[in-house]
């Protein structure tokens, strides 16, 4: 069963300040990262790269992927992967039906197309359910989500660009199997080992 969507890095790890130093689209040398996060960061570098998050640059610097754009944000925002899916999404839809006088909101049967292969139809629900108990949004019908409008405008404006993307890398994902989706759902893939104060939790 595919789980790294219920997966999060703890916020005061180093291997989430190593994420965030480099949002959205910061290149830095090894050596100020070193400078920055201490000496001990060669494996979790290394297991950034082999899972997607960063890349080394022509010039040697480090940089985040788009896949590790979105996926500092959920660290930002204290959410899981899976969670910032349903959130973008719902931000997205509820701007593009706000703008045009009608009350906007998402709704569990269109994310369960986009994953029913790979979570079950209770760990779908909660998603939906645990981003209202954070106080994210509420229901509009029983099975949807609508963010809070004062809410809603100040994650728009601060990550409005990085959420129209990953609407759009999920409405691909129904059209096709693309590589990366093995990358971001196997349950081997993203597994960021401890290092230091570091390491990867399952979300309850």
């Amino acid at each position: 069963m595919y789980i790294h969507g219920n997966r999060f890095l703890q916020s005061k790890s180093k291997a989430a300040q190593i994420l965030n130093s480099l949002y959205p689209d910061k290149k830095k040398s090894i050596s100020l990262l070193i400078k920055e996060h201490g000496t001990n960061i060669g494996y979790t570098l290394k297991r950034f790269m082999r899972e997607g998050l960063i890349i080394q640059n022509p010039d040697d610097t480090y940089s985040l992927t788009q896949f590790g754009i979105w996926f500092s944000i959920s660290n930002q925002l204290g959410v899981t992967f899976l969670q910032l899916c349903v959130l973008a999404s719902t931000c997205c839809v509820q701007k593009r039906y706000d703008e045009n006088g009608r009350q906007g909101y998402y709704i569990l049967p269109f994310f369960e197309e986009i994953f029913k292969k790979y979570y079950t139809k209770k760990q779908l629900e909660n998603v939906f359910s645990i981003l209202r108990t954070k106080r994210f949004g509420y229901r509009i019908t029983k099975k949807s989500l609508r963010v809070y409008p004062a809410l809603h405008n100040t994650l728009m404006h601060k990550y409005g660009s990085h959420f129209s993307s990953l609407e759009s890398w999920l409405d691909e994902i129904q059209e096709q199997e693309l590589d990366i989706l093995s990358a971001v759902l196997d349950n081997d893939s993203l597994i960021i080992d401890q290092e230091n104060n570091g390491g990867m939790h399952n979300a309850s």
